[in-house]
């Protein structure tokens, strides 16, 4: 397994195989273990979801200025610009370079263009994508998003392979003035098993550990819990790879094939429990002692 999580500006934590390093490095140079077994996967994740990082913060250097880059779903969660420009930016360079791997992701284009913000969120994927052969067009963009989209590719019922994106995770945090934390997720699922996971983390300025609890707990709080698995995926791979343990409230491994068709929706028994592995099975002996009261 490998993971890169980035902060802003140029840090970068990184576990390969459970063995972390940190370092500081120039914003276009990060140092990869060639010998993962997904390393390729990991280069170009680690560059996309950097590139996506300053497309949020060209977003929100702008946000306040105009109510037009903040709108709100069906379900009353806040969506910005950021968000439709981050999927459109990750899509369109992973499927440069792994077309034949599908993307699960959150948004779609229909909303976008229901409110009439596909020429804004063109020019925000303009400014951060990588070199292209032709100019980038709105139905390039629309396309892109949409690849991500329930009806973008049927998986079956056999092991896939497929990227999953959550385009900004803490959308609360996102539209906070100052340093709130929200994150950039995206992961590579082989055959069920999450190899591959990175977190772009714009706002991230220090260790976690020099931040007071309150901080740590909006954090946490801005976080969905929707039951998706680009809400889950990279922060599973987070976890296990520091030594911890994710499963669901009767000790199974979260499964991110159950709705087989979308791989996009998780129904973990009870709820999601992340412990270091030492505390695990005593937490889930508790809830069982407690499910019987």
């Amino acid at each position: 397994m490998a993971i890169d999580i980035l902060r802003s500006p140029v840090s970068a934590v990184r576990f390969f195989n459970g063995a972390a390093t940190r370092s500081r490095c120039c914003s276009s140079t990060f140092r990869f273990n060639q010998n993962a077994k997904h390393y390729k996967e990991l280069e170009a994740a680690v560059d996309v979801v950097r590139r996506a990082c300053r497309l949020c913060l060209n977003v929100k250097s702008s946000l306040f200025s105009t109510d037009e880059k903040v709108l709100e779903k069906n379900d009353q969660t806040p969506v910005t610009v950021a968000d439709f420009g981050v999927q459109a930016l990750i899509s369109l360079e992973l499927n440069k370079l792994f077309p034949s791997i599908p993307l699960v992701a959150e948004e779609d284009s229909a909303f976008l263009l229901s409110r009439n913000l596909a020429d804004t969120v063109l020019n925000e994927v303009t400014d951060t994508l990588s070199s292209t052969c032709k100019p980038l067009t709105q139905d390039d963009v629309l396309e892109a998003i949409d690849r991500g989209g329930k009806d973008a590719f049927v998986f079956g019922s056999k092991p896939a392979t497929y990227w999953v994106l959550n385009p900004i995770d803490g959308p609360h945090g996102f539209l906070k003035a100052g340093k709130a934390l929200y994150v950039v997720g995206l992961a590579l699922v082989v055959e069920g098993e999450i190899v591959v996971g990175v977190m772009g983390c714009p706002n991230w300025e220090e260790d976690l550990s020099e931040k007071s609890s309150t901080e740590i707990e909006e954090g946490w709080d801005s976080l969905g819990g929707s039951g998706t698995v680009w809400d889950h995926a990279v922060g599973i791979i987070c976890v296990h790879e520091a030594g911890g343990k994710v499963t669901d409230w009767q000790g199974s491994d979260i499964d991110l094939a159950v709705g087989h068709v979308g791989r996009r929706i998780i129904f973990p028994y009870g709820g999601v429990l992340v412990t270091n592995s030492n505390l695990h099975d005593k937490i889930l002996q508790i809830i069982d002692q407690t499910s019987r009261v």
